[in-house]
């Protein structure tokens, strides 16, 4: 099985060849996305603006600091059925091609240092027509789906491919 590169684009330490990875879930499933790939982590209970004939995944927008930023839910996303409540769901904010985003997730529960050995590529029983998995993470015994954001924009926004 070959091993995906993660060194491009990813938190990689050159000592000792780890990645530092947020911890996200979507209802009861674990994610994994790159530090690398994170502006900023907030609560949910922003208000979020509806925005009318908007892709179906797309929640609203928020002024965040002034900037406006479109929210995706990523429940909608992923087409996973998981309840979101304002105490424990956050949205991740990114930004590529300069498109800031946030992504409403169920929660963030911590950042780890994961060797990049402990990371596989996904394999095609894990890729399905709403995500292509970027690999499996293996942290503290927890099997984690490791997404690659910036491909799930493009799937709504085109013009945030680089």
């Amino acid at each position: 099985m070959q091993k995906h590169n993660f060194q491009k684009k990813t938190a990689l330490t050159a000592a000792d060849s780890e990645i530092k990875m947020i911890e996200f879930a979507l209802g009861d499933t674990l994610y994994a996305i790159d530090i690398a790939s994170v502006r900023e982590i907030i609560r949910a209970d922003i208000a979020i603006a509806k925005v009318p004939y908007a892709h179906e995944s797309i929640e609203g927008a928020i002024n965040l600091r002034g900037q406006i930023i479109p929210v995706i839910n990523m429940a909608k996303l992923l087409s996973k059925e998981c309840a979101l409540n304002q105490k424990d769901s956050r949205i991740i904010i990114s930004a590529f091609s300069n498109i800031p985003c946030g992504f409403l997730v169920s929660a963030v529960y911590n950042i780890h240092r994961v060797p990049a050995k402990d990371i596989e590529p996904g394999s095609q029983l894990l890729h399905t027509q709403e995500v292509n998995t970027a690999g499996v993470a293996k942290i503290e015994g927890k099997i984690l789906l490791v997404v690659d954001f910036e491909r799930l924009l493009a799937k709504i926004l085109p013009e945030a491919r680089q």
